[in-house]
């Protein structure tokens, strides 16, 4: 071979050499760099999807739910992943006729136990409340759905379930009591799995002038149940308005009160009076109760710590590194959600900012790790747009798995309309990881077509809340891919676009050179 010949070989390989090195090493930086997936779109992008939840059950599968609409149903949709790569088809489980111009947001709650049982809180048609029932494997089927028949209505309906096959629920309605329209109450009732019976109501917000919205509730080392919301005027969209308070109240002698609620974000310094919003309340790796929710007007995250189960609270303090949005979100729609992980750390998402003078906001996470809060990390990153409700679970002891709704805001002849997505992302801890367990199949048997001409009894009908509508098929054109959101980069993600791009190029380049090669050859 000639000598030109291999010398424009051996550029070629030089360079491919170089570029490939340049790939690798940007993809170990990426790699490194990255810690959570990059985001995905979880709803169809036809699809207005809002107000996601996410619970992973004890074999390792993850479920996703939200808020979708029609001229014609309120939904509730599904669907779910056991690696966060590949997901199921995104289907709609329930559909509730509403009337044109009425339709409601049905906010899907959800709660798995460990042996795969499936609750959820549902806000439906005409402000009706309902907690439904399945197994782990036919979430995605709305007739192996049932109705537990919850008979109340109101908003919010917040379900966590216990290894004793009792379901603790709070929920926000009405109340007689009630000296001002719409103000809703935080009520709390019990469902017994294996009586099939509910509990009486309590009501636990007992304030008569205010209402309650965004409860959450969670059961510490002692099986002693603790509940935060927020208290404020109104309550019956899915917020209140100012005043408002972070408020907090447990459950005592077991079930049948609960204690009188307290005011958590108590005033500073005596001299500014502050609001909160967005509770969430976590249990760390030291049995100590951890408040978190924004503060207004600072604009600062704050936190309080409990060391005897929600008797005595730490004074607030802000969270380092972090602040919430300010003035970009009047919408009040927005929570924090806190989940523990196998080695007893402590997990918030929230949208905020890394500084006030940032005027995007960020999805981030952040860690408390019975001590101290570490500094946040950026899950994704938006400038217009403007996500909320991040919704965080923690499966097989050390896999995060988080989701949220993403608000997009379009101008047109100065008409602004504003579409909803759901957003995923998950990433992989460095605390021990869980085996999944093996649970049993369902017994449930989808229903088979007849082909029988026989004439078949007709069964007697029976009465259901829950309606297993489908939409209609011609919507449900999914999209060849996931999409990616053009506003998610970093500047790894230029640099690796960069050297995408002068492959291409590399390659020109070294086919000319052994095109001269050649032709010195032959000449």
């Amino acid at each position: 071979m000639s000598t030109y010949v291999i010398a424009a070989i051996r550029k070629i390989i030089v360079l491919g050499a170089v570029i490939g090195c340049l790939l690798v090493t940007e993809a170990e930086i990426f790699a490194q760099a990255r810690s959570w997936s990059s985001p995905i779109q979880l709803s169809p992008f036809w699809m207005t999807a809002a107000f996601p939840d996410i619970a992973t059950d004890s074999t390792g599968r993850t479920h996703v739910v939200w808020s979708s609409a029609d001229d014609a149903f309120d939904t509730i949709v599904h669907t779910s992943t056991s690696q966060g790569e590949t997901w199921s088809e995104a289907k709609d489980i329930f559909a509730f006729p509403h009337n044109p111009g009425e339709s409601y947001v049905t906010r899907p709650v959800l709660s798995i136990s460990e042996q795969g049982e499936v609750y959820l809180g549902i806000h439906g048609v005409q402000d009706k409340q309902y907690l439904a029932q399945t197994m782990y494997d036919t979430a995605d089927i709305p007739r192996a759905w049932h109705d537990l028949q919850m008979e109340t209505s109101g908003y919010h309906v917040f379900p966590l379930v216990a290894e004793n096959g009792k379901v603790h629920v709070v929920y926000t309605s009405g109340s007689e009591e009630n000296m001002m329209q719409r103000a809703l109450h935080l009520y709390y009732m019990q469902y017994d799995d294996n009586r099939l019976t509910w509990s009486e109501p309590v009501n636990v917000s007992i304030a008569t002038n205010m209402g309650a919205a965004k409860p959450s509730i969670l059961m510490d080392k002692e099986n002693t149940l603790h509940a935060v919301w927020e208290e404020g005027i109104d309550g019956d969209r899915g917020y209140v308005v100012e005043p408002v308070s972070i408020m907090y109240s447990q459950l005592l002698n077991d079930g049948s009160s609960w204690s009188k609620p307290i005011k958590i974000d108590i005033e500073k310094d005596g001299a500014v009076t502050t609001e909160g919003r967005n509770p969430a309340i976590g249990l760390d790796v030291t049995g100590k109760l951890v408040l978190v929710w924004w503060s207004m007007p600072d604009n600062q995250v704050n936190f309080r710590i409990s060391k005897d189960q929600g008797r005595s609270w730490s004074q607030p303090q802000p969270i380092p590194g972090v602040w919430g949005v300010g003035d970009s979100s009047s919408t009040r729609q927005d929570t924090y959600s806190m989940a523990t992980d196998s080695a007893g750390n402590l997990h918030l998402v929230m949208v905020g900012r890394q500084s006030l003078e940032q005027s995007g906001s960020h999805v981030m996470h952040l860690v408390w790790d019975g001590s101290n809060w570490l500094p946040p990390e950026v899950v994704a990153t938006y400038q217009d747009d403007l996500p909320e409700w991040p919704r965080l679970s923690i499966g097989l002891g050390n896999q995060l798995h988080l989701v949220w709704h993403v608000r997009s805001v379009t101008r047109s002849n100065d008409v602004i309309s504003t579409s909803f997505q759901i957003w995923y992302a998950h990433r992989i801890l460095n605390s021990p990881g869980i085996e999944p367990a093996t649970l049993p199949e369902s017994s449930y048997v989808a229903p088979q077509s007849r082909t029988s001409l026989a004439v078949l009894p007709t069964p007697t009908p029976v009465s259901s809340k829950l309606v297993d509508v489908q939409l209609d098929p011609s919507k449900k054109q999914r999209p060849q891919g996931l999409a990616f959101s053009q506003s998610l980069q970093t500047e790894n993600d230029e640099v690796l676009l960069l050297l995408i791009a002068v492959l291409p190029i590399a390659a020109i380049v070294g086919l000319a050179a052994l095109v001269v090669g050649i032709r010195k050859i032959t000449t």
